[in-house]
């Protein structure tokens, strides 16, 4: 696992500020936001899960799939959670219950991708900075994935 300028549980805290966003029935309103051009999409997010990963590649732009740590936020706040607890929608123009972002962080560097529906990924790297919001200026690797 890489060393980070900032604590991974630091970065997950920055990230869960997405709640905001995605959180119930803004979901669909954030993707249309990146992807105006895709249909609406339906249903409500009931809960973030985030990710630290354990390995992947600043290089290389990718976030392995072992987790080390786990994170939840909801409507009731911010806490850390060794057994997520996962409803995802076949549909892909629903929303998914569960929303995840996975992410991999060395240096003052990260990597992350977001999943918030069957298909769709937004995938974004950057750098980890100490001021509040960084996390929005982080530049997407490619158009968001809708397969």
């Amino acid at each position: 696992m890489a060393d980070c300028i900032i604590p991974h549980y630091s970065i997950a805290l920055e990230l869960s500020t997405l709640w905001q966003f995605i959180g119930g029935n803004r979901g669909a309103a954030y993707i249309a936001s990146i992807r105006p051009d895709l249909p609406p999409m339906k249903g409500t997010i009931e809960r973030l899960y985030i990710a630290r990963a354990m390995e992947g590649s600043i290089e290389n732009r990718c976030v392995g799939s072992i987790v080390y740590d786990w994170w939840v936020v909801d409507d009731y706040g911010y806490e850390s959670t060794i057994s997520p607890s996962f409803v995802f929608s076949d549909n892909e123009s629903e929303l998914h219950a569960t929303a995840t972002i996975r992410f991999f962080a060395s240096g003052d560097r990260i990597v992350l991708w977001e999943h918030l529906s069957t298909g769709f990924i937004i995938q974004k790297a950057g750098n980890i900075t100490h001021e509040p919001g960084w996390w929005e200026r982080l530049e997407y690797i490619a158009d968001p994935l809708k397969r």
